[in-house]
């Protein structure tokens, strides 16, 4: 659709530049999350987790491109940007297979197992961080980091949110505690869904930045 749009040849110019770049965004500073998500007739986009999130939502219906614009964001952030990484795949774990080995831990819908184990050690991580920014008297990762700490950001990607968010009791605590204190900690939420039924309004709150792919209803 936006090569349609388009007009001068500019979006098959920018898609051909950025390809060869390895989807790297030039001149990243220190302490933010910025990929390139695409272009318009007249300039590139691009989005930062830090200052356009904390929090991601990508919604849209089947077939959309929900998860290769996850797999776009993934590929453009890692190209310049040192960050943790941890993914939840409801698809069977095809969709984000890729980004496995840099990540502390990928979860699938068809292992149980794995789910609780890495919202667990997401849960520890939430705790440990909140640790260290008491012990220094710190507020927030940009403060501890100020004050000559090293720290990662921490990006957490679920692909099928409404799925993880039924999937039990301790998976829906952990992205709640994450979509409500992430941001000070330095972990950001990526989630893609089908249909925002069964994600609360109070979660919407922190999920600030949005991308809709396709709707297929009106309202």
């Amino acid at each position: 659709e936006l090569s349609k749009a388009s007009t001068g040849g500019h979006f098959a110019l920018a898609l051909d530049r950025i390809k060869q770049d390895r989807f790297r965004v030039e001149g990243v500073g220190e302490g933010k999350l910025v990929s390139w998500i695409g272009a318009n007739e007249n300039r590139e986009m691009v989005l930062d987790l830090v200052t356009d999130g904390p929090h991601l939502i990508v919604v849209g219906p089947t077939g959309s491109g929900k998860s290769e614009f996850l797999r776009l964001l993934l590929t453009s952030l890692r190209a310049t940007q040192d960050f943790k990484l941890a993914l939840f795949d409801y698809k069977g774990g095809a969709a984000l297979e890729e980004f496995a080995e840099d990540s502390i831990g990928i979860a699938t819908d068809l292992d149980q197992e794995s789910q609780l184990k890495l919202f667990a050690v997401l849960a520890h991580e939430l705790a440990e961080r909140e640790r260290l920014f008491a012990s220094a008297k710190c507020s927030s990762i940009e403060t501890y980091v100020a004050a000559g700490n090293q720290l990662s950001r921490l990006v957490v990607v679920v692909d099928e949110f409404v799925a993880a968010l039924a999937s039990g009791p301790k998976a829906l605590a952990t992205i709640e505690d994450i979509a409500a204190r992430g941001r000070s900690l330095g972990v950001h939420l990526v989630a893609a869904t089908q249909s925002l039924s069964g994600v609360s309004r109070a979660m919407l709150t922190n999920l600030r930045a949005r991308v809709a792919m396709s709707s297929s209803d009106p309202i």
